[in-house]
């Protein structure tokens, strides 16, 4: 193979890399670059409830990623390690007509209630199981940061992972949390995750099983940011509403932004990228 049939080779591969995964930016490009937008829950509004079918189908429209989180049902004869659903506190209470642990809640009882509104209103939209999301992702030609709230079993990782492949969604997830271990079983369950891994923290990952940190963007510092990117890292500090942030992130070089202000990060990024 020539010199040039193989800088043309590598530069097709780089560039397929990139549409199975946008934050996945070559480390001489980053500079250039924005960094990519990921909406916090989807885009809630007084008809979009937080982590939601509409919410995120909303979000799709401005962003490629939505941002969600995990908890596990009650667990069945059917389901022994209960059904992966998608809701961001371990209680129903705050974000439902209903009330008690997720956890102590069939699957059929959880997809039952309905969600509130911000201003605490009950809407007729449901909250979803994680196989739900997924194939509204897929549907969207879109991608999913999924974060693990309550810390998970090997066998919950497994139930995860398989929704992730029977969903076709393989190429188009990412999985974070705060627990490493939680990160190391999905990673066992299913090694063909190509979106990569995220450890909460703003701590050096233990090891390249998760390239990806996420620290919370007040506790950034630029040597700490420069430290990690200089090991490959990549950066998405969550969850950055101010927009007078979004420049000094960009100077950074951060590889994505976790923000509630979909629209508004989506119209500056247009106007600065």
């Amino acid at each position: 193979m020539s010199p040039l049939t193989k800088t043309l080779t590598a530069l097709a591969l780089s560039a397929f890399t990139l549409l199975l995964n946008p934050l996945a930016v070559p480390e001489a490009h980053a500079e250039a670059s924005c960094p990519i937008g990921i909406a916090h829950r989807g885009r809630v509004t007084s008809t979009q409830p937080e982590n939601s079918i509409p919410a995120f189908n909303n979000a799709w429209k401005y962003m490629a990623w939505s941002e969600t989180d995990i908890q596990f049902s009650r667990a069945s004869s059917s389901n022994p390690n209960g059904v992966p659903v998608i809701m961001h506190d371990a209680t129903v209470n705050r974000t439902t007509n209903g009330s008690g642990n997720v956890s102590g809640l069939w699957s059929t009882q959880f997809t039952a209630l309905k969600l509130k509104g911000p201003n605490g209103n009950v809407l007729n939209v449901h909250p979803p199981t994680l196989y739900q999301v997924l194939s509204a992702a897929k549907s969207a030609g879109k991608y999913v940061l999924l974060e693990t709230k309550s810390r998970i079993t090997a066998a919950q990782a497994r139930e995860i992972t398989k929704r992730i492949v029977d969903s076709g969604m393989l190429s188009r997830v990412r999985a974070q949390s705060f627990d490493a271990t939680d990160l190391s079983r999905i990673k066992a369950a299913e090694s063909r995750l190509s979106a990569g891994l995220t450890l909460l923290t703003d701590a050096e990952p233990a090891q390249s099983a998760w390239p990806y940190v996420a620290p919370r963007a007040a506790d950034m510092t630029q040597p700490a940011t420069k430290q990690l990117q200089a090991k490959g890292v990549k950066m998405t500090p969550w969850t950055v509403n101010d927009s007078t942030a979004w420049p000094t992130l960009k100077s950074w070089r951060v590889d994505g932004i976790v923000t509630d202000a979909v629209w508004t990060y989506a119209d500056w990024r247009s106007k600065n990228c």
